[in-house]
């Protein structure tokens, strides 16, 4: 595609999914004052889809995945672009609890949303306020929720995959949790951080042999957090 015709097809791109979803949160923030965020699922994921539609994007969903009442589980995921939260909740198939960036709770209408589906704010520079939110993390998963995790804490700016924190690993360390590495594929030339380009595109999720860490002798959270990258490494995320 031409850099004359991609801006006037991003501009139409983001038109068509914004006013897909921005309708959407505002019914959500309604419909949550009467429903769980449980019950609300499978509509979440419905518009989730039809976000992706909306912006330009097909998805391919290379399963299996695991079965819901096998878990909980901490889904692990590799990020670079600002679809990833659509195609995760697409291809997903249970209702999740989440861990996010701060920033996102600022943002108007957005921001009301997380909260009320119960994603869990992380401050990535302030260390007390970070090990309170693992700690709220770890509560949510001890409840029979599965969690939802970037090990990198951002969005990759090159695509590439970067380092993972540690963090994510101490919780799956400490209950014992089965890791589920999701290989996100085609979403950075799609919508990269630091551009407001949108390309329509292909994306797709394939998951990867999941990591038990129940039973296995792993001797530190940094031996965990390596052989989990190491995965994502052999399936050839970049």
């Amino acid at each position: 595609m031409s850099r004359v015709l991609s801006y006037p097809i991003s501009a139409v791109l983001w038109l068509l999914g914004i006013g897909f979803l921005a309708p959407f949160c505002v019914l959500y923030l309604f419909l949550s004052l009467f429903f769980a965020p449980r019950t609300l699922n499978p509509l979440v994921r419905l518009v989730a889809r039809g976000v992706l539609i909306a912006a330009g994007q097909r998805l391919q969903i290379q399963g299996p995945f695991p079965a819901p009442q096998d878990g909980p589980y901490i889904y692990m995921f590799n990020h670079c672009s600002l679809l990833d939260t659509f195609v995760l909740i697409t291809a997903v198939p249970e209702f999740m609890g989440a861990v996010g960036k701060a920033e996102q709770f600022d943002v108007p209408i957005w921001g009301q949303v997380l909260r009320r589906w119960g994603v869990v704010p992380v401050q990535r520079d302030a260390l007390e306020e970070a090990i309170e939110s693992l700690q709220t993390a770890a509560e949510v998963h001890a409840s029979g929720l599965s969690l939802l995790i970037s090990p990198e804490g951002t969005r990759s700016r090159d695509g590439r995959l970067g380092p993972f924190k540690k963090g994510p690993f101490h919780l799956a360390l400490a209950g014992q949790a089965t890791i589920v590495p999701l290989i996100i594929g085609g979403a950075y030339a799609s919508k990269r951080k630091g551009s407001w380009l949108i390309r329509p595109g292909r994306l797709s999720i394939r998951v990867a042999p999941l990591v038990v860490v129940r039973g296995a002798e792993f001797s530190s959270v940094e031996a965990l957090r390596d052989e989990v990258r190491g995965m994502f490494l052999r399936q050839g995320c970049p």
